[in-house]
């Protein structure tokens, strides 16, 4: 569909709605990738552990002085890319004394050595 404009509920109007549809899928694929990087050495870890170890634009040293609020909002938007990646069988999902932790599965692993081999 053609689109001129789009309405944001939040920030500003988005007069070039293609552009600003490969910027997000853009930033979904690096986030994909920041995740199953933080996955890559095997060890397990939980939502909580894995935004703490993300990048995020905030002007905050480190995860535990970030707000409550951001962490917050941090998580959800990891968790998202957890079920993303999850369904992808890229990453496996553990529980554990009734917590979630995440692994990377042989999927995930294969693709961890291609990305290796492709920047050695």
């Amino acid at each position: 569909l053609p689109i001129d404009v789009t309405l944001s509920s939040h920030r500003a109007i988005i007069r070039n709605t293609k552009r600003r549809i490969r910027e997000l899928k853009d930033h979904y694929d690096l986030r994909l990738e920041e995740i199953m990087d933080i996955l890559a050495n095997g060890e397990k870890l939980s939502p909580y552990e894995i935004a703490g170890r993300m990048h995020w634009s905030i002007t905050i040293k480190n995860w535990e002085d970030f707000p409550i609020t951001q962490r917050f909002f941090a998580l959800g938007e990891c968790m998202s890319h957890l079920v993303y990646l999850e369904k992808l069988e890229m990453i496996n999902k553990l529980y554990k004394d009734g917590k979630i932790y995440y692994v990377i599965s042989n999927k995930g692993l294969v693709w961890a050595i291609v990305k290796y081999i492709k920047e050695s």
